[in-house]
């Protein structure tokens, strides 16, 4: 029975191979097996690129700009004290626990307008989300905007084992990847946070092989 070859170790085989087919025309055979490049030689991220920190030129936090309009400042209030508890209600009245968007609009919020029961339930999920093992990469944005408020670790060292499982089955497996920018984004911004170029190789990653 014929080995199965993975998708991207023979797509980037591929091209090799044939130049190295002309080439064993006028070289002996043991010149050709040098030139295909084997799966155990071939890293996550395949171009060379230099990462940097982050963009030179960046917006201030929403935590450092006083509004004083009358249009967007009631506006941010109202989702303040209105749609973001109530979002909170609705997520967990049926025992669920506070996680993804709404607590990372919860965290931010609270950064510019104190919320104590609030302030409870982001502090009480995020010790739960703590002692739970990581899986994907869905936590990463959370994480990131949990230490970018408070400076503590106790998501990010969570999502940093989780990418660590990821990198490690995207190099062993290379499962498919059906496609969608937010995974790229979420490991994005946690490598905001650990410029660990691991971190911004998946995200490159999962633009590299989007849709196949």
């Amino acid at each position: 029975m014929a080995r199965r070859i993975a998708r991207r170790d023979f797509l980037k085989t591929a091209s090799a191979a044939a130049g190295a087919f002309a080439y064993a025309a006028q070289h002996p055979l043991a010149d050709l097996e040098a030139q295909v490049p084997k799966p155990a030689d071939i890293q996550l991220s395949g171009t060379p690129y230099t990462p940097i920190p982050d963009y030179p030129i960046r917006p201030l936090r929403h935590s450092a700009v006083t509004l004083t309009d009358t249009f967007w400042k009631p506006k941010v209030a109202t989702n303040a004290t209105v749609t973001i508890p109530f979002e909170v209600q609705k997520l967990t009245e049926n025992g669920r626990t506070l996680s993804g968007n709404v607590l990372e609009a919860a965290i931010l919020s609270l950064e510019t307008h104190a919320d104590p029961a609030l302030q409870a339930q982001v502090d009480a999920a995020v010790a739960a989300l703590a002692t739970r093992p990581g899986g994907g990469n869905s936590g990463f944005e959370v994480a990131a905007a949990y230490f970018n408020a408070t400076g503590k670790r106790d998501l990010v060292d969570r999502a940093i084992k989780a990418a660590d499982a990821l990198y490690d089955d995207f190099m062993a497996n290379d499962p498919p990847f059906s496609g969608g920018e937010r995974d790229a984004i979420n490991c994005v911004q946690l490598y905001r946070v650990t410029h660990d170029k691991k971190h911004l190789d998946l995200a490159k990653h999962y633009l590299d092989i989007r849709g196949l």
